[in-house]
């Protein structure tokens, strides 16, 4: 399962489109995707207008939602944070510590954007969990291809979900 974070979503909802934005309006009907209770939280903190608060509120959960709390996870995020910081490596936000490490421990990869969980790579299980955008990229890409060439032949598969389709009513439209 690929756990989608805050830094791709509020880019997915305020419009903008890069490569993970992208990925993930492509991928959102083909994947299974979730996210964490603490993403959910940083999202709808980060929404100021009351409509959209609504709409996302009622829409993400759609998403495999995940419960991260608890003392195991607490203990194991701490065991990584120290682990890191021995190497001189230092995590920026409790919150990315957790939710990596909920990853990392649940065998989930994490689709963000930016360096915040970068650290992570220095832990042994850290280097297969960050999801690789570029090599999901060249897998679209090619998987495009194919639909195209089907098409052209009239035998496009009607099980297979396109970009342009909008996956998810009342959201913001991204532009590719």
């Amino acid at each position: 399962m690929v756990i989608v974070d805050t830094t791709v979503w509020i880019d997915y909802l305020g419009g903008t489109t890069n490569p993970h934005t992208s990925w993930l309006n492509r991928e959102l009907t083909r994947q299974r995707l979730g996210l964490t209770d603490l993403i959910l939280c940083e999202v709808l903190q980060g929404i100021r207008d009351d409509r959209v608060f609504t709409e996302v509120q009622h829409e993400l959960p759609r998403f495999q939602g995940f419960m991260t709390g608890g003392v195991d996870l607490a203990v194991a995020s701490t065991r990584n944070y120290r682990s890191l910081r021995k190497r001189g490596i230092t995590v920026r936000k409790t919150m990315d510590c957790l939710i990596a490490t909920f990853c990392l421990d649940g065998g989930h990869s994490l689709l963000h954007r930016g360096q915040d969980y970068d650290p992570f790579r220095h832990i042994p299980a850290g280097r297969s969990f960050i999801h690789d955008i570029q090599s999901a990229d060249q897998a679209c890409f090619q998987q495009e291809a194919r639909e195209q060439f089907a098409s052209c032949l009239g035998r496009r598969s009607s099980s297979i979900t396109t970009s342009s389709q909008k996956p998810l009513s009342g959201w913001p439209a991204i532009r590719n």
